[in-house]
């Protein structure tokens, strides 16, 4: 469960709806004591080769048939406990994730209302629009449409690809049958575009990102802007050490009038010499405090720590993000959104995977960031990048914008008016 689906569900809680979260993990400690209720979605396999393996492994026969492949495959997801559960509670709408694909099939055959829950950027193609991972932005419309026409032909390359090595048992095979059960229309999708296998191109769609960061917001009809969704008084895991040396940090930023960066690498590429670069360039800036959360890579750069570069495994990144006055990082979307809501610009060394090249080329293209899609990212780069970013005073006027249109956005409640209407229209 992502942060930003924690705030989703605070949010609507906060207007006395009664919300059941949906999730794939155990994440029932988390949801608790954040004040949450839970429906535990059942665990599944998705990958369909270990599944055959599985069943081969259980079976005196030998491989299953793939029909019964395709029966253990949808019955894992118990849709009829769903269903029962719906009916008990009297569940009036369910939000889905864009990318649950088997719940979106069994949903569509109820008589309940459905609106499906994007955390990404605009997937769709359109005119102006550009492909989620592209890292760059062609100035004509010709241009982008060619850069459509080779993200879908590569994907459209890689799905060919794999339904042949896998003779036809993967997921999307699978996933097309379960719809053609159900009767989803298979020409209301898109396919061969990010993320694989398909997103929907006629089903309402509620989008948790600020649509002034869109190349085109306008993509598709029934996509709804809702705006970042950060729960900022989210119960965060604070160790008593962490807590001692940041209130130690944040007396040093106010006393000696230092700037504090955030740095979280816990998810990037671990490229070494980026690190190394990057670790040496902020090792430089005795007039700022760095926070650096580094993940797997923690024991390897102990050598960098110092009275203003302080290393940890993990960090409660709202807790630092509240006082940071520069983020560094690989170009996570929920990163980006807690930016805007703390007004913090980005220096955004993107990892190269999923979205991150097409959110960090939306943050550099609006202007509240600095972004790098090398994969060798030089000194003297980083050391250009921090300069401008510490004091060049418009990519702080840029956040500002975006927070104050998210404030403002949040006041008009485009979330809760969807919702109130969607109830509504399923009551007449």
């Amino acid at each position: 469960m992502t942060h930003a689906c924690m705030g989703l569900t605070h949010r609507l809680s906060t207007q006395s709806h009664q919300i059941w979260t949906g999730t794939l993990r155990d994440v029932d400690q988390i949801l608790k004591v954040n004040g949450m209720q839970r429906y535990p979605l059942p665990s599944v396999s998705l990958d369909l080769k270990s599944l055959n393996t599985q069943l081969s492994n259980q079976s005196d026969t030998g491989s299953p048939t793939r029909a019964q492949l395709y029966t253990a495959y949808h019955d894992q997801f118990e849709f009829g406990q769903l269903n029962a559960f719906i009916d008990s509670n009297q569940i009036d709408l369910l939000l889905i994730d864009i990318e649950l694909h088997e719940y979106i099939s069994y949903v569509s055959t109820l008589s309940i209302p459905m609106l499906l829950v994007s955390q990404w950027f605009s997937l769709w193609q359109s005119s102006a629009n550009t492909p989620l991972d592209a890292k760059t932005l062609p100035r004509t419309l010709l241009g982008r449409q060619v850069q459509w026409m080779i993200h879908k032909a590569t994907r459209y390359l890689r799905t060919t690809v794999k339904n042949i090595t896998t003779q036809g048992i993967n997921r999307r095979s699978y996933l097309l049958r379960l719809m053609k059960q159900y009767h989803v229309d298979i020409n209301s999708l898109q396919s061969y575009t990010f993320p694989l296998p398909f997103t929907y191109l006629d089903l309402p769609v509620i989008s948790m990102t600020h649509p002034d960061l869109e190349i085109d917001r306008h993509s598709r009809a029934g996509l709804t802007y809702v705006y970042p969704m950060v729960y900022s008084d989210r119960k965060q895991e604070v160790s008593a050490v962490f807590e001692t040396v940041f209130t130690q940090v944040l007396e040093q930023v106010s006393s000696s009038q230092k700037r504090l960066i955030l740095v979280n690498y816990t998810t990037m590429d671990n490229k070494s010499s980026n690190i190394d670069n990057l670790l040496s360039v902020l090792q430089g800036l005795t007039d700022c405090i760095s926070i650096i959360s580094l993940g797997g890579a923690y024991d390897r750069y102990q050598s960098y720590q110092s009275d203003h570069v302080h290393l940890y495994r993990s960090i409660p990144q709202l807790m630092v993000l509240e006082h940071a006055d520069l983020s560094i990082h690989h170009g996570g979307i929920h990163t980006i959104n807690e930016c805007i809501h703390y007004k913090v610009p980005m220096l955004v060394l993107s990892g190269g995977m999923y979205d991150q090249n097409g959110c960090a080329l939306r943050v550099q293209q609006y202007g509240c960031g600095i972004a790098h899609f090398e994969s060798q990212i030089s000194r003297s780069q980083l050391e250009a990048s921090l300069t401008d970013l510490l004091t060049d005073p418009v990519y702080r006027r840029k956040i500002e914008e975006l927070h104050a249109s998210y404030q403002d956005a949040l006041k008009a409640s485009p979330l809760e008016t969807l919702i109130s209407q969607t109830l509504r229209s399923s009551d007449t």
